[in-house]
């Protein structure tokens, strides 16, 4: 009985041995396929929401459409829904991964900027930008332009980690002028 043990075990840790490798194999090419290209904007904005929800108010937001300006004083903001505007510009999609050039910039051994620009004039983000302090983004900017033969649309989108944000909206429709709007929120 004791001989017969012996190869039975050594069977069984090589087997234990292989399986575990191939799993190993498989788990670290699962993680380079989910592995983000891009910075992970729709995460930081989800945090970011959550964070400027702890903040409080007051938050002034001042709107200007067609030359009339409104400004409103509120105690709190939904961010996940005011935020979601950026969100939506998260590059970290499958078909994009080749599509943007990315440039960092590095202030000693700091980060300081990322830029992504679009290769493609096909593709509506055509640059995002983010600053960083202390390894931290503080600052994104967001250029989108939407162009077809019914509508030429281009926004400009900032937002400041913790003041708040900054959008820009001009689109020209055929047969009409063009229009433009910004609505602009921060710490009142």
């Amino acid at each position: 009985m004791p001989r017969l043990l012996l190869p039975l075990l050594v069977l069984f840790l090589s087997c234990s041995l292989f399986c575990t490798a191939c799993l190993s194999d498989e788990a670290e090419q699962q993680s380079r396929i989910t592995k983000k290209s891009f910075f992970d904007l729709a995460a930081f904005m989800d945090a970011e929401a959550a964070r400027m929800d702890s903040l409080g108010g007051p938050w002034q937001k001042r709107t200007l459409i067609h030359g009339k300006e409104e400004i409103h004083t509120f105690d709190s903001l939904p961010w996940k829904d005011e935020l979601d505007i950026f969100r939506r510009c998260d590059l970290n999609r499958p078909a994009w991964r080749e599509r943007y050039a990315t440039d960092s910039v590095f202030t000693g051994q700091q980060l300081s900027t990322i830029r992504y620009a679009a290769i493609d004039s096909s593709l509506n983000i055509r640059q995002l930008e983010l600053s960083f302090e202390n390894g931290r983004p503080v600052k994104i900017s967001i250029l989108k332009v939407i162009q077809s033969r019914i509508i030429h649309l281009q926004q400009q989108l900032n937002y400041q980690s913790g003041l708040g944000y900054h959008i820009t909206n001009e689109q020209k429709l055929p047969f009409s002028e063009k229009t433009r709007w910004e609505i602009d929120v921060r710490r009142f």
